[in-house]
């Protein structure tokens, strides 16, 4: 019993008066550090443009209940709204170069002090693309716990940014080919200047220029991802990783096998193991072995529904199991 317990447990004297036994385990109580609150996610989604940054953003968003911050988004409303900060940026956008620090950083510092997001926690997108984003991030104590790269060719991206539209009103996007909008939007949908060839080409070198820095950064909490496939598998191997499911990998490979829905988890221990777990007990019950911890684990391991190599192994055990006759036969 005190190991199950064990950093936790705390002995005390119980044939002491019982106001003294009292002001112990107050004392007890008072040294223990408050529980920490529920873990905030920090995210990263980073990408070339029109890799879908922004649409698996707001999908991961929305179903974790996080705050989604778009440096692009921030920018169009200064843009929309004439502000000297949205004439540089124009300017920027035209020329299809970076956004100096002085401007962003700023931005993204004030939207990042707001209530909801240190309440929430955050997905950051189009943002940090440089050296000094980066040590903003540092300074402001907001690196985040995990980055994804989505990996998307040039043809690809320049096919995606010459059929992208926005809606005036809502700001939704959609694609001319990929995700179409429903015809009585089309009217008020809008092609950015910055989704133009010319444009698009010049976005594409300008990220290419960055993409090495950054992703060298963030690499130790990063997993590449495959932003060629459908869009909801790339949210579900997104959220896979957040929820711990499958390792940080920036190797780009897709994971190994189908990553399993809660349903199909539950319903898995429930038809397999359980009934599995309830047999290797009432074994060990019938057998009543000198160390009952070492036959159940193998008695598990040999009865485990999922063993690939269960022949295999039972093959070696019996050879071994000869072997070993046969030396005592020798011996004697």
């Amino acid at each position: 019993m005190k190991f199950l317990y064990r950093g936790r447990l705390h002995l005390l004297d119980g044939t002491v008066d019982k106001d003294v036994l009292s002001d112990k385990i107050s004392d007890v109580l008072e040294d223990i550090p408050p529980s920490p609150g529920p873990t905030r996610l920090k995210v990263v989604i980073f990408g070339p443009p029109a890799s879908g940054k922004t649409v698996q953003s707001m999908a991961l968003a929305e179903k974790l209940n996080l705050v989604h911050i778009c440096s692009g988004e921030l920018l169009r409303f200064h843009i929309d709204n004439d502000t000297d900060v949205g004439m540089q940026a124009k300017r920027s956008l035209e020329a299809g170069v970076l956004l100096s620090d002085d401007v962003i950083i700023p931005l993204i510092k004030e939207r990042m002090s707001h209530l909801d997001v240190r309440e929430r926690g955050w997905i950051l997108d189009g943002f940090p693309r440089t050296v000094g984003q980066i040590q903003a991030l540092k300074e402001l104590e907001l690196e985040p716990d995990f980055f994804f790269l989505l990996q998307v060719p040039d043809a690809v991206v320049l096919e995606r940014a010459l059929g992208k539209r926005i809606d005036s009103e809502t700001g939704k996007i959609y694609h001319t080919s990929f995700s179409p909008p429903p015809p009585q939007l089309v009217p008020r949908l809008r092609a950015r200047p910055t989704d133009s060839r010319e444009g698009a080409l010049r976005r594409l070198q300008t990220y290419r220029e960055v993409e090495a820095t950054v992703v060298s950064y963030f690499s130790c909490v990063g997993r590449r991802v495959d932003g060629l496939r459908p869009q909801q598998d790339v949210s579900r191997e997104i959220e896979a990783v957040l929820l711990r499911r499958i390792p940080l990998d920036m190797s780009g490979r897709p994971p190994r096998r189908a990553m399993p829905s809660a349903e199909e988890a539950n319903a898995y221990i429930k038809s397999k193991l359980q009934p599995m777990l309830v047999k290797g007990l009432s074994e060990l019950a019938r057998v009543k072995p000198a160390e009952p911890l070492r036959y159940l684990a193998t008695w598990m391991l040999e009865n485990n529904p999922n063993r690939p190599m269960a022949g295999e192994q039972g093959r070696q055990e019996a050879v071994v199991k000869s072997n070993t006759e046969e030396e005592k036969n020798f011996a004697s």
